[in-house]
């Protein structure tokens, strides 16, 4: 694996980075090209292994299609919550139907610890329409202001 391509000002060195994003269980902000001259951003839940970042996103969603169109974006974890600190970048997403499923899988485990709640048997029941989308990163950067902040 290739390392992680972190700008010199990144608050966080690559280990940092990687505890910071297992530990984060807030969506990742993704941006992409609207079509209209506009950035359209969308939250997602995400898994972040082997320096890239992974979402499940259904096939009839905007975001799918503007991504297939282009797979140009940017990206941020950030919770809006004191001390301020995340995880920003751009990259080149990949769209695949491969492992879709288990994707979606671990991302309900991740983020809501259960499959039996009725939201994660509503995603599980229209697994076969997801794709997993990659986002590698061509450059990534972190922010922590809590020394600053008190925290």
């Amino acid at each position: 694996m290739p390392p992680l391509p972190i700008k010199r000002d990144s608050a966080y060195d690559a280990q940092q980075m990687a505890d910071y994003l297992a530990a984060a269980r807030i969506p990742l902000r993704l941006a992409c090209n609207g079509g209209n001259g506009f950035p359209l951003v969308a939250s997602h839940w995400f898994e972040y292994r082997d320096g890239a970042f992974y979402l499940a996103i259904h096939q009839n969603s905007r975001v799918a299609s503007l991504l297939d169109q282009n797979p140009l974006c940017g990206f941020e974890i950030a919770a809006d919550t004191i001390p301020y600190r995340g995880v920003r970048g751009q990259g080149t997403v990949t769209l695949s139907r491969q492992g879709a499923a288990a994707q979606l899988d671990t991302l309900i485990m991740r983020y809501l610890d259960k499959r039996e709640s009725r939201l994660a048997q509503w995603l599980l029941g229209r697994a076969d329409e997801e794709y997993v989308v990659r986002i590698a990163p061509s450059w990534i950067t972190s922010w922590d202001f809590s020394e600053r902040m008190g925290s």
